[in-house]
């Protein structure tokens, strides 16, 4: 919606910028980017010019531009830009300073089906990028975690120190596989509450439809082991489709063998390294013999008539499956299979670390 602008690294966060604004309807254009395309060849004649972006704000829609110095700023504002017309850049306040920034929370896991105007009415706020009026409102609702709104629960970060906040946030999770089809948080919102979670997670598998699954994450270790021993309910107007489910579940950290546990994660590089070496001779190993076996074989057959020493293809089969079998043993034991998404199979639903 909006043409991207320059990363947080190559912006002077130091640096006051001064914005500048218009309305869209006054530019020429049929789309959103052909009126950005006018305003920035307009714009790129003039020096200590940043880059231009939409903004919808609640009460109002701007097209801007950011320069680096004042007077640049001013000297644009009196530039026409239509030609022979009365359109002028206004002044507004600037939201990119590091001041402004930060009072900024970045929002993830927006749903494509929400609209900016949705989320000012979830965050009395402008977009996914909020910029608050006072540091007050910034620290009650950094401390939230996420929102939720209508069936969706998005995350909140800080604007400066994002990946932190994360990382700290992701200490404590915990995983609920065997969901109904393209469940939603607000699905979960009973649970959320009962297990005391800070936020409800449920990746997508694709533009649409999202996994079978929902991670939840908790402030410490004391309260996800205190989700683990409860039992809740799901409701059966979840199980779509025909979809039939055990009511009760209890939720609980377990690492099913046919998922990457946690030990496997935190491996280091060089001990999956050395695994997966391993593996992969072993594999050229099984392949060589192989090859070996059937080419042994057929010469035997063409040179000598002894049925003493000719093998039956039904022998050779017979070798061959138990070298495949050997080999599938291996795979399971060096690269463990990831459960599909799509299963049908009516498993409990458990949480998983």
């Amino acid at each position: 919606m909006e043409e991207a602008p320059q990363s947080q690294e190559m912006i002077d966060m130091d640096e006051e910028l001064t914005k500048i604004a218009v309305a869209p309807g006054k530019i020429s254009g049929a789309t959103l980017a052909d009126k950005l395309q006018y305003i920035k060849k307009k714009m790129a004649k003039i020096p200590s010019y940043k880059y231009t972006r939409y903004e919808n704000h609640t009460e109002e829609e701007i097209l801007v531009a950011l320069f680096g110095k004042y007077d640049k700023a001013e000297q644009a504002c009196t530039t026409s830009l239509v030609e022979g017309g009365n359109t002028f850049f206004r002044k507004v306040q600037a939201t990119d300073t590091k001041e402004a920034l930060s009072r900024t929370i970045c929002i993830w896991d927006i749903s494509t089906d929400l609209t900016k105007k949705d989320i000012a009415t979830a965050n009395s706020c402008l977009s996914s990028t909020v910029t608050l009026h006072n540091m007050d409102d910034y620290q009650e609702l950094n401390q939230k975690w996420s929102i939720l709104y209508k069936n969706y629960h998005m995350r909140i970060f800080p604007y400066f120190g994002t990946r932190e906040a994360k990382e700290n946030r992701n200490k404590y999770t915990a995983t609920i596989a065997n969901l109904p089809e393209n469940i939603t948080a607000k699905d979960l919102e009973h649970i959320i509450k009962q297990v005391n979670a800070q936020t409800c997670y449920i990746p997508k598998k694709d533009n649409s439809n999202y996994k079978r699954l929902a991670i939840f994450s908790f402030h410490n270790q004391e309260d996800r082991k205190q989700a683990t021993n409860q039992n809740f309910q799901l409701s059966k107007k979840l199980c779509r489709g025909g979809q039939t489910l055990p009511q009760n579940k209890q939720l609980c950290i377990r690492q099913p063998p046919t998922n990457i546990t946690n030990a496997k994660r935190n491996l280091s590089r060089n001990q999956r390294d050395t695994q997966r070496n391993t593996a992969n001779r072993h594999f050229d190993k099984m392949e060589q013999m192989k090859e070996n076996s059937q080419s042994t074989t057929t010469k035997t057959i063409n040179i000598d008539n002894n049925s003493d020493l000719i093998e039956t293809q039904a022998q050779i089969n017979q070798k061959i499956n138990k070298m495949d079998e050997t080999m599938e043993k291996l795979i399971n034991t060096f690269i463990p299979d990831t459960p599909s998404t799509n299963s049908t199979h009516n498993t409990p639903t458990t949480l998983t670390q």
